[in-house]
């Protein structure tokens, strides 16, 4: 991983990369060092950092590594010395962080100046242990050493940047607290953020619909119980003050991946551009994916779909729980191959099993039994695995969709007039972008005590199994 003595600080990038598309896993050893190293880079980087064109700007990626990876290839041209800027939120939600977060820091090491990586609200210990980064450390390190050494890493990460002096970026947007830029490296960033105040706020803010934008300067964000929305009359004020064009954030899923907040009108250059980079988000919003170029004085959006990954069953749930019933189903189903196919289900078979008592079934024959109904039991047994063996196969189809919706629920339970719309529903319902921001709301928040476990923990919950386990040469 370290390659040439003389560099000690720096690792090979393209084992890593290569290592990591082929599910590898970095040693402890070489873990820790590589987090202390890129620790030790960030603790000598100011709040907000000066960045000049080319830039791509990258927006939440959350875990979902090879969609990163799939953007690399495809949108960013690295043959060109572009630098990047990433705005947070690298970890949760996803189940691949850990992989997102080394091959960053691996990237940052290598480019120190070219590389930025800010600080998002997810780079923080409530929302670690609220979601899944904390239980992926643990899971794949059974160190909780590593996990307190990625929060010391991430206390340290910068807060903003600009681009071109023409940009403000951050992860969440502006405070009431902000009035002049030079406040920001002021800023103590290496603590827990607080609920409130300037470091909370560009971590945690976001802007107000479109619709609310001209008579609101700040009100309170109770989409995230925390933190505040801004609108455009600060925005303006902050933007002429420092001389800039537009506020670059992150923070919040897009359906095309983007939003440009023409606030100004339609054909005014927008006063704020939220950019989101995880396709697909959480396998269910079916949004796109989409950066920033900023090169030649001006701005492009590139946009991309996610791309198949590794399987891992929902909640790390192994096999052998998973399959208990796909094996039922076919239990049954051998089950009834066996005893006879003579007495096939049927609705009329149903309704004789509702006057059957099943308590002589389970009797063992007795000499007093004549044949015929030693064959009545026996046919009746029949029906009732065959009926077993559909309510396996409509429970085991269904259950898979119905256990995805209900995780995205707030209040854990199926969203009432679902179940008579059928499985068709269901599909729709998993897909459909408004749908998925609804039930994911609650996901949104901070962290309370009155709701410590997240709603969703697993990731492509209600995705299809891809057919390989493995992206076979799918990056070079």
């Amino acid at each position: 991983m370290y390659p040439d003595p003389s560099r000690p600080t720096i690792p090979n990038l393209q084992a890593v990369r290569k290592h990591l598309h082929e599910e590898g896993c970095i040693g402890k050893k070489e873990l820790i060092r590589l987090i202390k190293d890129a620790t030790d880079l960030f603790k000598s980087e100011s709040n907000v950092i000066k960045m000049q064109e080319p830039v791509v700007i990258v927006g939440d990626i959350h875990g979902q590594y090879y969609d990163m990876m799939h953007m690399f290839e495809k949108v960013i041209d690295t043959k060109k010395e572009t630098k990047l800027l990433f705005l947070g939120d690298y970890v949760d939600r996803g189940i691949f962080s850990i992989e997102v977060i080394v091959f960053l820091y691996t990237l940052k090491l290598n480019n120190p100046k070219n590389v930025v990586l800010l600080r998002g609200n997810h780079e923080s210990r409530s929302m670690t242990e609220h979601f899944t980064f904390r239980l992926e450390v643990l899971q794949k390190y059974k160190e909780e050493e590593i996990y307190e050494l990625f929060l010391e890493s991430f206390e340290a990460m910068p807060l903003a940047a600009t681009v071109n002096n023409d940009y403000l970026c951050m992860h969440g947007g502006i405070s009431p607290s902000l009035t002049d830029l030079d406040m920001l490296n002021k800023i103590n960033r290496f603590i827990e953020p607080p609920l409130s105040g300037l470091l909370c706020d560009l971590l945690w803010a976001d802007p107000v619909e479109d619709h609310q934008a001209m008579r609101t300067s700040f009100t309170e964000n109770k989409e995230r119980d925390c933190s505040v929305k801004f609108g455009l009359k600060p925005v303006k004020t902050l933007l002429k003050k420092s001389n800039f064009l537009s506020i670059i954030r992150a923070h919040q899923v897009q359906v095309e991946g983007y939003k440009m907040h023409r606030w100004g009108g339609a054909t005014a250059f927008p006063s704020v551009i939220t950019v989101f980079s995880a396709p697909n988000y959480c396998g269910t919003y079916s949004n796109k994916g989409a950066v920033i170029l900023i090169e030649n004085d001006k701005m492009n959006i590139k946009q991309y779909k996610d791309v198949e990954h590794p399987f891992h069953l929902p909640g790390d749930i192994d096999l052998f729980r998973w399959s208990l019933p796909f094996l039922a189903d076919k239990v049954t189903e051998m089950l009834y191959s066996i005893v006879g196919r003579n007495a096939a289900y049927s609705p009329q078979s149903a309704k004789e099993l509702e006057h059957i008592d099943f308590s002589k079934l389970l009797k063992d024959y007795g000499k007093e039994e004549s044949k015929s109904e030693r064959a009545d039991i026996l046919r009746t047994k029949v029906k009732s695995v065959a009926r077993l063996s559909r309510i396996f196969k409509n429970l085991r189809k269904n259950n898979e969709m119905l256990v995805a919706i209900k995780k995205q629920s707030s209040d854990g339970k199926i969203p009432r007039g679902l179940l008579m719309g059928g499985s068709p529903a269901m599909r729709n319902t998993l897909h459909d972008f408004q749908m998925s921001r609804y039930l994911d709301k609650p996901n949104e928040k901070y962290p309370s005590k009155q709701n410590p476990t997240p709603i969703n923990r697993a990731y492509y919950i209600g995705k299809e199994q891809p057919q390989q386990t493995r992206l076979g040469g799918m990056y070079k």
